[in-house]
């Protein structure tokens, strides 16, 4: 059996810009801290635990607590949610990723699990509001881990224990930004970009060498999933 491990925003839902948005809200609200952008730039885990780490420790000069996730994770949520009912279109699937998961789901050779730098509650809202149904599949979150590369072994290791696998044949990373091809590149998984224009260029530069601009063509998708390889270096 082949894994697929699929990540969320930009990936199957079009929600980096909600997400940010609302991120940066809850932040300013519970924290106090309106100017994120140089933390943003500086992260080098691009995860919500990753980037929450970052600004603590250059706006509050320490580390994060639970006390302080808390309120931060809660007001986040929300937002996301208040956002959904205002306007439910910042909450779209990325086109054909639907039908994608429905088609995925159903093949004997392929398993599934996500690999995301939401935290579980965020990314399971997203989903929900995009009609993508990943509920029973395991998966690795921002609870797991700051790192992208913890995140995605913590999805691999659970698949494994879900599907009773203890070696998977293929494991092809699907996401799409650069910190997904990297992450891909580091742990030497195979790769399938969903970009298009001057991102699906940069993926290209970082090594991808397949990408899609979305799942409209599912036939052509599933085909490089099977063909996927390792980025170049």
């Amino acid at each position: 059996m082949k894994l697929a491990i699929l990540d969320i925003d930009g990936t199957l839902t079009d929600t980096s810009h909600v997400d940010t948005i609302c991120f940066t809200r809850a932040v300013a609200e519970t924290h106090g801290v309106t100017d994120i952008g140089a933390s943003w730039t500086n992260c080098p885990h691009v995860s919500d635990s990753g980037l929450t780490h970052q600004i603590f420790v250059d706006h509050l000069n320490r580390e994060p607590t639970d006390d302080d996730l808390s309120p931060l994770k809660t007001r986040f949520f929300d937002l996301l949610h208040e956002h959904h009912q205002l306007d439910a279109a910042h909450f779209a699937e990325i086109p054909g990723a639907r039908q994608m998961v429905s088609q995925l789901a159903q093949k004997d050779d392929w398993a599934i699990t996500i690999a995301t730098g939401c935290w579980r509650g965020s990314a399971k809202m997203k989903l929900a509001a995009a009609g993508i149904e990943l509920d029973r599949f395991p998966g690795g979150f921002a609870e797991d881990a700051r790192p992208r590369e913890g995140i995605v072994r913590t999805a691999i290791d659970r698949a494994r224990q879900h599907y009773g696998i203890s070696r998977f044949a293929k494991v092809v990373s699907v996401g799409d930004g650069l910190w997904d091809v990297r992450t891909a590149s580091n742990l030497s998984l195979d790769f399938v970009g969903i970009a298009n224009g001057e991102r699906a260029q940069t993926l290209a530069e970082a090594g991808a060498r397949h990408i899609v601009s979305d799942y409209r063509d599912l036939n052509g998708f599933f085909e490089f999933l099977n063909l996927a390889q390792k980025p170049m270096e």
